[in-house]
């Protein structure tokens, strides 16, 4: 603000100094007499200016090294700079390092990072003008932390529920919780259940203990920024486990004496017994059973006199706070049953006769149950059998019309509550033959493989007839096919060398008086593959044509594998060749540009396990004309000189054609140049003598059907009349030049002339 004081003052005044008025300020006073001025410096204290800095949007890993700087961008000096965090002033307690550089640059550094030391870290910048700070968030990973949990200190009874939850109560998100059983990674089976409960809790469940689960559960959670663990031991009441016991399998004869031991293996103690005789308490004392304990894990039933009143179920009973378990024999007393011994007769019965057999219990006590066994199922009155009781100790069967089917081991057996009896008698049948089956196998045998099956009767009376047949027809021995027997009831069949022809169905055929069976198996023989023959053709291909053959396989059992060879080696699809399948037995090779590499022999290759076979065609190629090169030679030829070259075709397909060019223009035969043919692949062009027409360039041009190639060199000629008209005009000049480079070398030489080096 500018004020006038009266007519001599003027005053200048600012309210509210701030940084930009500082600078020179100058008063200007005039009259009509003149001027003056004076100047005043005004100098303002600049508040300090902070320039942003920031710790990163990411969060810092536990552990990592952390590191900002605080920059004053203005503001004067001194200036007081200091760091405070979440509001208070750092101090060498925090784990913080702070470093000065220069009058304005303060850097904050912590070489290993903890989750303790995330938060708002703020640099305040001070000076006499005033207090500029900044402030940024330092986030930091933290490792998680479990809340402890415990199954308890008493064991768990079998099955009972048992659950913990693994809490991570600090670590930030994302957080993986996993449980661990005995150091191995748990799965949800085998009765555990685990369920996730949001980000930070992981229930383990088991809804019904056993002794299995009892071990170390360990819950494993982390992060980004480490890992921990907690485990807790599951401890498990174990049901107590019997070492069964038997009284026997023999029944005990009266008066003789009876023990087991009733002994657990497995079981947490204290242990309690008891002993059950058919489901009811055992009566000690007057009844003649006696029960002691041998430790705490033993209990001895004996009964020193057996009557036939102690028959019976005897259950030993073990328990504890986990459970019971209880293990059950049965003592058997009396007699039990003998029965007197029966036979169907040593000759075998002949079909459609009438068989019957006794069996009588002659010892044992009633009540008794007698049954009769065939094949080892019981029998009944079927199939043309008959069974029937004569009294409680006696059954009769009979078979009226005995049939192959009936012959066999015929078993009675007799049974009371002291055990049981049983004897057997063979009925022995004129049986039709029974074969046993036989396979060559479900796989198809290699040609010039040996194949051998054998055809055994198992059932069935001699004399037999073996004989074999080959799709319907008769096979008699030969060099090829080897029937030999083995006994009355078995026939080999073999057949060293297997060939294709082989190929089919096989039947043993087995005849004796009661009939005859037969049994078929096919041979299956693998056919090595038969190629069709391919052609390239008799003609060569031209060069940048397209050519193309197919391997087919005319024969031959898959899987086919089809490969090609060229000139040995074996090729694929590259360098303009391409292989492509069609079905499991063509294989189709073409060349869509034919080069002259591509001119020898190709093989297909037709593979499977009987063989390989395989065909070869030889691709020719018209191959263009490659030249010999040939020169004129470096040095000119001399007027009426004699000069020749020689054109020579070192590769290329006949007929080639040869022709010479001078200059660009087709020559014969004339003008002084002779032009010979030697053979189909050379060419020679002789000037007896040379002239100055002669100079220029030869082109020998050789061209077949796949194409030309050609060849230049120049001819130089000594004397041309060009020549010599240059050397006429200039004389002068390369005289002067010859003698001025004479005379700098010192030369005594003063020869100057169309003969001079320089001219020539």
């Amino acid at each position: 603000m500018i004020t006038n004081g009266g007519p001599r003052v003027s005053i200048l005044s600012i309210d509210a100094v701030d940084s930009r008025h500082a600078g020179n300020y100058t008063c200007h006073a005039s009259n009509c007499a003149g001027s003056t001025k004076h100047t005043a410096e005004l100098q303002v204290m600049v508040v300090p200016i902070v320039f942003p800095f920031e710790f990163g949007d990411e969060a810092y890993d536990t552990g990592s090294t952390v590191s900002v700087s605080c920059i004053v961008t203005k503001g004067d000096a001194p200036i007081d700079i200091s760091w405070m965090f979440n509001g208070r002033r750092l101090s060498s307690n925090d784990g913080v390092m702070i470093n000065r550089s220069g009058n304005k640059i303060s850097m904050l550094s912590i070489e290993s990072v903890l989750s303790k030391q995330a938060g708002n870290y703020t640099c305040s910048a001070r000076n006499q003008a005033g207090t500029a700070e900044h402030t940024s968030q330092l986030r930091v990973i933290t490792i998680p932390i479990i809340l402890p949990f415990e199954f308890g200190d008493e064991p768990f009874d079998t099955g009972s529920t048992a659950s913990v939850s693994c809490i991570v109560t600090k670590g930030d998100t994302p957080i993986d919780i996993s449980w661990l059983y005995n150091g191995r990674r748990i799965a949800t089976n085998d009765g555990i259940l685990i369920m996730r409960s949001g980000h930070k809790a992981s229930m383990l469940t088991i809804e019904s203990v056993q002794s299995r689960h009892a071990g170390n559960y360990t819950c494993h959670a982390a992060n980004r920024a480490g890992e921990v663990t907690h485990t807790s031991i599951l401890q498990v009441m174990v049901l107590p486990v019997i070492l069964p016991f038997e009284f026997g399998e023999e029944a005990l004869d009266e008066a003789s004496m009876a023990t087991v031991n009733c002994a657990v293996t497995k079981g947490d103690t204290p242990l309690s017994f008891s002993w059950l005789f058919n489901g009811q308490d055992v009566v000690l004392g007057d009844s003649g059973i006696l029960v002691s304990k041998s430790g705490q894990r033993i209990s001895m039933l004996t009964i020193e006199s057996v009557q036939s009143y102690h028959a019976g179920n005897y259950t030993c009973m073990a328990k504890n706070v986990a459970g019971q378990a209880n293990h059950t024999s049965e003592l058997k007393v009396i007699v039990k049953p003998l029965i007197m011994p029966f036979e169907f007769g040593e000759e075998p019965f002949d079909m459609l006769t009438t068989s019957t057999v006794s069996c009588a219990v002659i010892k044992g006590d009633t009540p008794i149950e007698i049954n009769w066994m065939f094949g080892g199922e019981t029998l009944g009155t079927e199939d043309g059998i008959s069974i029937s009781k004569s009294g409680p100790k006696m059954s009769i069967l009979y078979i009226e019309s005995v049939q192959p089917r009936h012959a066999g081991r015929y078993t009675c057996v007799a049974r009371n509550k002291a055990g049981f009896a049983e004897h057997s008698s063979e009925l022995k049948v004129i049986v039709v033959p029974v074969l046993l089956p036989f396979e060559f196998g479900d796989e198809p045998a290699d040609v010039l493989s040996t194949t051998m099956v054998s055809c055994a009767v198992a059932k069935g009376d001699t004399p037999l007839a073996i004989e074999w047949l080959f799709q319907g027809r008769k096979i008699e021995a030969s060099n090829e096919i080897s029937i030999t027997k083995s006994g009355q009831k078995i026939s080999m069949l073999s057949i060293e060398t297997v060939q294709p022809r082989h190929a089919g169905n096989y039947t043993c055929l087995a005849t004796n008086r009661a009939g005859s069976v037969e049994h078929t198996s096919e041979l299956k023989v693998i056919v090595p593959p038969i190629l069709l023959p391919f052609e390239f053709g008799d003609e060569p291909a031209d060069m940048a044509s397209t050519t193309t053959i197919s391997c087919a396989v005319a024969k031959g059992d898959t899987p086919i594998e089809i490969s090609w060879m060229f000139d040995d080696s074996m090729i694929f699809s590259n360098d303009g060749i391409l292989i492509t399948k069609s079905g499991q037995k063509i294989s189709i090779l073409s060349i869509e540009s034919v080069q002259p590499r591509h001119a020898g022999n190709y093989t297909c290759i037709a593979r499977n396990r009987a063989g390989t076979a395989e065909h070869t065609s030889e691709l020719k190629v018209i191959v263009p004309p490659i030249l010999l090169p040939f020169e004129f030679g470096e040095e000119p030829s001399d007027i009426h000189s004699t000069t020749t070259v020689s054109c020579a075709v070192a590769k290329g397909d006949t007929p080639i054609e040869i022709n010479w060019m001078f200059n660009g223009s087709k020559i014969f035969s004339n003008d002084g140049i002779t032009i010979t043919k030697s053979g189909q692949k050379m060419s020679l062009l002789y000037i007896e003598s040379v002239q100055a027409r002669h100079a220029g360039n030869y082109t020998c041009v050789a061209r077949n059907k796949a194409g030309f190639v050609e060849h230049t060199s120049e001819l130089k000629v000594i004397g041309r009349s060009e020549d010599h008209l240059n050397i006429i005009v200039f004389k002068p000049l390369l005289c002067y030049l010859c003698l001025y480079f004479q005379r700098k070398k010192n030369s005594l030489s003063t020869e100057c002339g169309p003969s001079s080096s320089l001219v020539s």
